[in-house]
């Protein structure tokens, strides 16, 4: 799946949009932050799972420098 898409822009980017608001409104602002990262992983998913090792690599990279510099 690609940003111009019939698929993302018709159906993907609506129903995250959707669930998102929604859950602003209904739950706390941290869960919709939750859904819009699986809503990442799911996109990014859609182009293989190497992509989301690489993904989840460097988010936890980038976790473990942040706690590293903030000291």
């Amino acid at each position: 799946m690609i940003f111009n898409s019939y698929s993302f822009l018709f159906a993907f980017l609506p129903l995250t949009l959707i669930i998102y608001y929604i859950c602003g409104k209904v739950f706390r602002k941290d869960f919709s932050n939750i859904i819009l990262s699986v809503a990442s992983l799911i996109f990014v998913a859609c182009s293989g799972l190497y992509h989301v090792a690489m993904l989840c690599l460097s988010v936890a990279v980038n976790y473990v420098m942040n706690l590293f510099l903030s000291n």
